[in-house]
């Protein structure tokens, strides 16, 4: 979290205090917290000078802490993580006496029972070597701390062979920086650098190896693990072996025991094609990227990592389809979902029980439609312990990304308590992120109890207290679910509605950008000259520069050609020349999979037809359902809604309530400010349906907003969606408001009664239907009017209710 920000001094939990916390600490966890949080800080106090014991524990607990970055890049998380490390046992052994005593001890029980004179001589030069990482003469103190982290502790992948490249690099020089020069020593006695090429490997994080069903081990049999146990021992000499012959002597007996390995796993039941793919694999070559990533071969970690960190890539497949290849029969592969997803799923797989997961990514996964089976498998599998979102501060300078960081133990809890934070300012600063870090400023701090097996399945809504009692209250009134098939659809997805800058370059700029292709504007519509046939499949298109909340503008500027996949080849055009002729000037850019004459996805045509809801995928301040009864196509930002068990116009009001929006804002889709009313939200919308009558009552306000909006647009009737609300409240929340003699239904049933007269709306002329909306505009405005008075109180007399929706 820290090292995002440059500043050293500010830590936040790398998921090492729990470790730590295990042991037999004479005083509670909380207590070891607090305490390691001073260690961190930089000050010359050390807490733990009086605690010989504790001293022990600590440096042992470090040295075998196990941490990978499953996409290191070029080694910034990695070496973080080292940073801290070395920090910690700088503050707890500043002279290096236990840190030293505990690299000989290891050293010398691993070269315990040697006989031969060679070996000897290997074990001799082993401790010496030791020795000479901690003499101060030639190094700087942080030297040896840094070489033997690295070497029990730091590990990293990344498929690019480059960027491992420059991990180790990264490393070197971190290592160069800390010995001492003397100009009259040969190499001015700078040591020879340490191998790495077992520390960073390249590799597809991603994709595993097929192992026997019954096989749980690489290492199964007592052939295989004597052949691993030697392998472990070359290289853990090749790490620091010096001269050139020695390591050619090292990696040649690497790859003999790597074949070695591969002849037994053939005769244990592998398969021949897994087994040579294990036997392969070449570690010492620079250039290449192993296709499959196994902790096990090629780290010696069979029973997974202490940490995993990172920054995953973040990729949709609609930007990029190539990453998914190899991916798509995996069990966490879902359709809409992210690259990074994947990350997170497998880094769950890569650590060890009680071990923690720590990402900095997208903070939108505990919504998003495509991360349903990744967040299963982090409430199924682990425990949230902290989420850090940053709201809309965009980390990455690079990159316009929300982001959050996220701790997670492998571990299964029936409840907890996450540790919730959230910046709360538009326009939020890096001194705002630093605040969240430090848990200082007026942002959001709370320790929210969760319990895992009540959001399988779901989405993730972090609420708490008075939110998360009214949102539950809300979720009780549900008692009509949408049809997710056959009432709710996307609209029309074109491989490409007009011509852009890339496909101008395309074409050779014979056809200027902006150019219509499947969406066509009044006058491409027109200059095309179509026949009578080809005019059945130009259709009305709108766009939110015609809808908006309850109402369209019928009067379209846009049309679109409405093809679908029967429109593959060319005999389906042989009666539309026109439109043949149009689409052919595109095709070296339609990429459609219907090309080139259909859309991409045309959706079922009943859902643009007749009475229906549209609704706008992303509000950047409230959400927009506009209700349409003539034929209205949109593109693939909306969504429509089309029921008859419902009344759609009572509907239209309900879901552009403030109690909706309140209920998006908490359990749907957020993007900063702006609402993301995708598929999934929608279709979880707690929507109460009332007795008919009720519905017709909210309906006919409906109607007057949505012709006064059409036909007197000097008259703004903000005080009637006002009523509309309070109406959705009195629906929700009946005996609450009776209660508080805040309760409204049976008021505006009179005032509309009184103004209507026993008339329907619907049948009165222009004339008399404004003379009506005027009147109740004129009665819904004067602070006498008993509805009024009541809207007045509501935050007054429900402060535990409506007080909260109203102020969201």
């Amino acid at each position: 979290q820290t090292n995002l920000l440059g500043n050293e001094g500010k830590v936040g939990q790398l998921g090492l205090t729990d470790k730590i916390g295990e042991s037999k600490y004479g005083g509670t966890t909380e207590q070891l917290d607090k305490d390691l949080h001073q260690l961190f800080s930089f000050d010359t106090i050390n807490p733990f000078a009086e605690n010989d014991a504790l001293q022990k524990q600590i440096i042992k607990a470090l040295d075998k802490c196990t941490i990978l970055d499953p996409a290191c890049g070029s080694g910034a998380f990695p070496m973080g993580a080292l940073q801290k490390m070395v920090h910690v046992l700088g503050k707890v052994d500043p002279n290096n006496e236990y840190w030293q005593d505990l690299q000989l001890g290891k050293a010398q029980k691993e070269t315990e029972g040697v006989f031969t004179i060679q070996d000897k001589k290997e074990r001799e030069q082993l401790l010496l070597d030791i020795n000479d990482s901690f003499d101060e003469a030639l190094n700087n103190p942080d030297y040896a701390r840094k070489l033997f982290l690295i070497e029990n502790c730091i590990y990293g992948v990344d498929i690019q062979s480059i960027a491992t490249q420059i991990s180790k690099l990264r490393f070197f020089i971190s290592l160069v920086v800390d010995q001492k020069v003397d100009s009259n020593k040969v190499n001015f006695g700078v040591r020879p650098l340490p191998n790495l090429e077992t520390k960073f490997v390249a590799a597809n994080t991603l994709i595993g190896i097929d192992k026997p069903s019954d096989q749980l081990s690489l290492y199964d049999t007592q052939e295989v693990k004597a052949l691993e146990k030697e392998l472990k021992k070359i290289r853990h000499k090749l790490f620091s072996a010096k001269t050139k012959d020695t390591k050619l002597k090292y990696r040649q007996k690497d790859e003999e025991l790597r074949n070695a390995i591969a002849e037994e796993l053939i005769k244990s039941g592998w398969a021949n094609n897994t087994a040579e793919k294990l036997a392969g694999w070449d570690p010492y070559d620079q250039n290449a990227s192993s296709p499959f990533f196994d902790p096990e071969w090629m780290f010696d970690m069979k029973d997974g990592f202490d940490v995993v960190i990172g920054n995953p890539p973040y990729i949709k497949e609609y930007t990029d389809k190539s990453v998914f290849n190899g991916l798509r029969k995996s069990e966490y592969y879902q359709g809409k979902m992210d690259l990074w997803y994947f990350f997170t799923c497998k880094g769950i797989d890569f650590l060890k029980t009680k071990g923690c997961i720590v990402y900095i990514a997208q903070n939108n996964w505990i919504t998003s439609e495509g991360a349903s089976k990744f967040r299963s498998k982090v409430v199924s599998e682990t425990t949230i312990k902290q989420f850090l979102d940053f709201r809309d501060f965009m980390i990455f300078e690079s990159a316009s990304i929300q982001t959050m960081v996220f701790v997670i133990e492998k571990e299964i809890s029936q409840k907890n308590e996450i540790d919730y934070r959230k910046i709360n300012t538009d326009k939020s600063t890096k001194k705002d992120v630093e605040d969240l870090l430090e848990k200082t400023g007026s942002h959001i701090y709370k320790q929210i109890k969760f319990e895992p097996s009540k959001w399988i399945n779901k989405r993730i809504s972090f609420t708490f207290g008075i939110v998360d009692k009214v949102l539950n209250i809300i979720e009780e009134k549900r008692n009509f679910i949408l049809d997710k098939k056959n009432e709710v659809a996307q609209g029309i997805v074109a491989p490409q509605d007009s011509l852009n800058k890339k496909g101008e370059e395309l074409l050779h700029y014979s056809m200027p950008k902006g150019s219509g292709i499947f969406y066509l504007t009044n006058e491409e519509k027109s200059e095309l000259a179509l026949n009578e046939k080809e005019l059945t499949l130009i259709k009305p298109f709108y766009n939110s520069n015609e809808l908006n909340r309850y109402i369209v503008n019928s009067q379209n500027r846009h049309w679109v050609i409405y093809t679908d996949s029967s429109f593959k080849n060319s005999a389906s055009m042989n009666s539309l020349p026109n439109l043949k002729q149009h689409l052919d000037k595109f095709k070296r850019v339609i990429t459609s999979d219907n090309k080139p004459y259909g859309l991409h996805r045309a959706r079922n045509e009943n859902f643009f037809l007749g009475e229906k809801i549209i609704v706008q995928r992303k509000c950047p301040e409230k959400p927009i359902f506009t209700y349409t009864n003539f034929d209205c196509y949109v593109s693939q930002t909306y969504f429509v809604i089309k029921s008859n068990r419902i009344n759609q116009k009572y509907l239209t009001a309900l879901l552009n309530s403030t109690l909706i929006a309140f209920w998006l804002k908490n359990k749907g889709k957020m993007q900063g400010n702006t609402y993301q009313v995708d598929k999934g939200p929608i279709l979880e919308i707690p929507i109460y349906k009332p007795l008919d009558n009720i519905q017709v009552l909210i309906s006919i306000i409906v109607d007057m907003i949505i012709w006064n909006n059409q036909n007197n647009e000097n008259l703004l009737l903000f005080d009637f969606e006002n009523i509309l609300n309070s109406l959705v409240f009195n629906l929700y929340f009946p005996e609450h408001m009776q209660e508080n003699e805040i309760d409204v239904l049976q008021f505006v049933e009179k005032d509309i009664a009184t103004v209507m007269q026993g008339s329907v709306f619907e049948n009165l002329s222009d004339t008399e239907k404004e003379a009506v909306i005027e009147q109740l505009h004129k009665t819904w405005s004067h602070s006498d009017n008993e509805v009024v008075k009541r809207m007045s109180l509501f935050k007054e007399k429900s402060t535990d209710i409506l007080k909260p929706i109203l102020e969201s």
